[in-house]
């Protein structure tokens, strides 16, 4: 494992018990691992936590900081990572879950010098079969490419802002969640105030001309310290954003039509500068 990779863990679905976990090996090239189903006699012969290692070699390896994301389709046998090349390019790599033999090749999903370094990368995958990926530009803008499933084989659109230049801080994390039709998108901007973005259905093909609101920010300036990663969960119509405040704390705000007061869920220096960030709920 490449010492400055991410790891990205997902399932398909609440109907397959399988977990996957994707990271990058020393050489930069993706790899996977999937852990196997379990019965009462599998564990009498193996521990249930032991997994098959599936090496992929993407040709297009990843860039050192690059982000790692993983989605799977819930009534497809399919898996998708996105990451940042070394060409700068950010990459989509399919794969068919089914079959180790089933990977698909490395696709470029937004060119070269569109994506700032290193960029935070954010992904949805919606049931109906459509993908959304957020990143930020080079100029400072989120900006999103999204795809769904066409005549017989997943096709990206061309990536298009969904907010002014310079909004999103140099080290600004970014976070996505759906709520029912509704896509969040969250990010830090320069003052370090959390922000946001959304857009409401019908999905359509035009669904992006007009559709994102204008961003505005949800909790006060210097509400982010320096590196702040964040995370966003729905938890039946409530919205809940997770960050780390520069005073080491974790620290939330949360709406389920205006959004609330932010305030800190743990004492000041609870969390490393930068940690990373976890939530889940059980609806």
């Amino acid at each position: 494992m490449h010492g400055e990779s991410p790891l990205a863990i997902f399932r398909l679905g609440d109907g397959d018990s399988r977990i996957w976990v994707a990271f990058f090996a020393p050489d930069g090239s993706l790899s996977v691992m999937l852990e196997r189903p379990w019965t009462d006699s599998v564990m009498l012969e193996k521990p249930w936590k032991e997994t098959t290692d599936i090496a992929l070699n993407t040709y297009v390896p990843a860039g050192n900081g690059t982000g790692l994301v993983a989605a799977g389709y819930l009534r497809r046998d399919e898996w998708h990572a996105f990451y940042q090349a070394t060409t700068g390019a950010l990459v989509d790599f399919p794969g068919r879950v089914s079959s180790k033999y089933g990977w698909g090749l490395p696709l470029q999903i937004a060119p070269p010098g569109m994506a700032r370094p290193q960029s935070p990368i954010a992904v949805l995958a919606r049931g109906d079969g459509q993908l959304h990926v957020f990143f930020v530009r080079h100029d400072g803008a989120v900006a999103t490419t999204w795809s769904e499933w066409r005549d017989g084989r997943q096709q990206w659109g061309a990536p298009f802002t969904i907010t002014p230049p310079g909004v999103a801080r140099a080290d600004s994390a970014l976070a996505a969640v759906l709520r029912g039709r509704e896509l969040h998108v969250f990010y830090v901007g320069p003052d370090g105030a959390l922000a946001t973005t959304w857009a409401a259905g019908p999905w359509q093909v035009h669904w992006a001309v007009g559709a994102w609101q204008t961003p505005f920010p949800i909790t006060p300036p210097g509400a982010a310290g320096p590196g702040s990663r964040m995370a966003a969960v729905v938890r039946r119509d409530q919205l809940h954003v997770f960050y780390q405040g520069p005073d080491g704390a974790l620290a939330t705000n949360w709406a389920v039509g205006p959004w609330q007061r932010s305030f800190p869920i743990t004492p000041p220096g609870a969390g490393r500068p930068s940690s990373s960030i976890a939530v889940v709920t059980g609806r």
